[in-house]
């Protein structure tokens, strides 16, 4: 698929139609444009309110560790864990109204060699456990060291499984903006950051 085209393609898959519940993107970028063996950029973008309702294998609520389970191949071939300690706070309102603060300390892509990856968001210190009708708003990026992009299928974008259907669906892109294109990338998440701050 044409690169700028695929762009268009993910900028449109970030736009929840009006009547959805929120969905979740996680992109996987290089730090380097120019070395596809540089580190992973991993960036976590989408708002919404949580519904275990939508999960059909389970009711149980997300709780302090999110796992965004089956995102496919991602990493092919590759059966090993890349954990990166991290410090992001994101915060919301727990359906009673309540605002919560949630610290996530450790990211992991549990690589599958049955091409059934996962990926997880752990707090070592439990802050807040996501529960049923929890609003989220995530925007944070951070650098997982050690790990090539060029481990990655790329262009590629997966579905997970798990605790995705609590969050309206996660999506996971791998993808090289060319230098020509990532100043539209870069517009458009901007774009997208306007008309969700719009929609709040």
């Amino acid at each position: 698929m044409n690169r700028i085209a695929f762009l268009g393609f993910l900028l449109l898959t970030l736009i929840p139609a009006p009547s959805s519940q929120g969905s979740l993107v996680i992109i996987f970028r290089p730090s380097d444009l120019n070395d596809l063996s540089s580190d992973v950029i991993v960036r976590f973008l989408g708002s919404g309110t949580i519904d275990t309702s939508l999960d059909p294998g389970s009711s149980n609520n997300p709780g302090t560790v999110l796992n965004f389970n089956e995102l496919g191949d991602l990493i092919p071939s590759d059966d090993v864990d890349y954990t990166q300690a991290i410090n992001i706070t994101v915060t919301g309102q727990r359906a009673n109204t309540t605002a919560y603060s949630a610290t996530f300390d450790e990211f992991e892509l549990d690589g599958q060699i049955d091409g059934t990856d996962d990926i997880d968001l752990r707090q070592a210190t439990p802050t807040h456990a996501f529960t049923d009708g929890d609003t989220f708003n995530f925007d944070f990026e951070f650098t997982v060291s050690g790990l090539a992009f060029n481990l990655f299928d790329h262009p590629a974008s997966y579905q997970g499984t798990g605790d995705s259907f609590d969050f309206g669906g996660v999506t996971a892109f791998a993808l090289v903006p060319e230098p020509a294109s990532s100043s539209l990338f870069l517009m458009g998440l901007i774009a997208l950051g306007c008309h969700r701050r719009r929609r709040a």
